[in-house]
């Protein structure tokens, strides 16, 4: 059984919401005494926000795909929290309770994880990841205590790989999407780096410097840095808007929202209130399209590796076209018989996601290849019960 709805209802909701500037930038407020969720037009107009509970300490955000959902950390040392809400600021919900010292916090681009950092230093930083209602919860990065202070954090599902900001190290680090795995070092010598944001399709990350008072940016491996604005005065956590040619970043010493040009040039103070502000996030402008509006361009084919994996039942496999390609997207067993296909049709160049369905199918290895022109990958996706 296979099924492409999901796919395409995500892409139709970034669509839709995407033709409007309408209350698209969202922020923490995150003073003790009256915390709050904030939201306005990305010009910083027509503001307004919700109270969150007192002494909540409320701290990284993070928008969902399409612009449904909010999720927040907390900071509290104990018994802080992983928070949701809408994105009209209603049905504020907990997802995940007993944490400590939440940071950076991060969905994935398919909404079916989300990935958060503790950086509580006596009992050890941890980075974690969870469905969006919190179960399936898995420890992805465990750091000595006294070592590692996550901040900023950045998922890139196409490559597999979630960013993160060092603070006390003065370094962005990153490793692949399983539990344990081997820590990358990007970038060193930076001095407090607090927000991440990630530009895939340009190859670009964009991080804050709290302590320079700095925004960077560099390719995603960390080559050819770039100082895109210096003489900031505490900038804290940044979001990215790459179709609209923007970036956002709240910062401590100058309370309030910033905005300038994913160059740095036009930065300017947005006239919204707020003391002591911490995440922010922002629904991007149209870069995806199912009605000939622009979208984000790969340089050469991909074939990503399907997330969740293993899965039971669903799973989501991204590709890119580079160029206008007849696609042909097929799943096998071990045994080389043809179990599903996916896709079989000319699609236009861009990224793609298919949903798979392995309800009806046996636990175990398979399977999935991609034919697109003269490009041919197979990948492993695992069925577990």
């Amino acid at each position: 059984m296979t099924t492409r709805i999901a796919a395409i209802a995500f892409f139709l909701g970034c669509a839709a919401v995407h033709t409007l500037d309408a209350q698209s930038l969202f922020w923490l407020e995150t003073t003790s005494s009256s915390p709050k969720l904030g939201t306005a037009n990305t010009d910083g107009t027509n503001a307004r926000s919700v109270a969150l509970s007192p002494a909540s300490l409320p701290e990284g955000l993070s928008l969902a795909p399409g612009g449904s959902s909010l999720y927040w950390t907390e900071l509290a040392f104990s018994g802080a929290r992983v928070m949701t809400a809408a994105s009209n600021l209603a049905g504020i919900a907990v997802v995940d309770s007993g944490g400590s010292a939440g940071r950076g916090i991060a969905c994935d681009s398919a909404g079916a994880r989300i990935y958060w950092a503790s950086s509580n230093l006596v009992l050890g930083a941890r980075i974690f990841r969870s469905n969006p209602d919190g179960t399936q919860l898995d420890t992805m990065q465990t750091f000595p205590p006294g070592t590692g202070n996550p901040r900023g954090l950045a998922v890139d599902t196409l490559g597999g790989k979630v960013y993160w900001s060092d603070f006390d190290g003065g370094t962005i680090q990153r490793a692949a999407l399983n539990p344990g795995a081997p820590v990358e070092h990007l970038v060193s010598g930076l001095r407090g780096p607090v927000g991440l944001a990630l530009d895939i399709a340009g190859g670009k990350m964009y991080w804050t410097e709290a302590v320079a008072g700095t925004i960077r940016r560099s390719d995603l491996n960390g080559a050819g840095i770039v100082t895109l604005d210096s003489g900031l005065s505490v900038p804290n956590y940044l979001a990215l808007d790459v179709s609209r040619g923007a970036m956002y970043w709240t910062d401590l010493r100058t309370p309030g929202i910033w905005r300038a040009n994913t160059n740095g040039t036009q930065v300017r103070l947005l006239g919204i209130s707020v003391s002591d502000p911490g995440g922010i996030a922002v629904l991007p402008g149209s870069s995806t399209s199912v009605a000939g509006g622009p979208r984000a361009v790969p340089a050469v084919f991909v074939l990503s590796q399907n997330y969740p994996n293993p899965f039971n039942p669903a799973t989501t496999i991204r590709y890119g076209l580079p160029q206008r390609s007849n696609v042909t997207l097929t799943v096998f067993n071990a045994l080389g018989q043809r179990v599903a296909t996916l896709v079989n049709e000319t699609e236009d160049a861009g990224y793609h996601e298919v949903q798979f369905n392995g309800a009806a199918m046996a636990s175990g290895v398979y399977f999935y290849r991609i034919q697109a022109g003269n490009f041919a990958a197979t990948k492993q996706l695992v069925v577990l019960r």
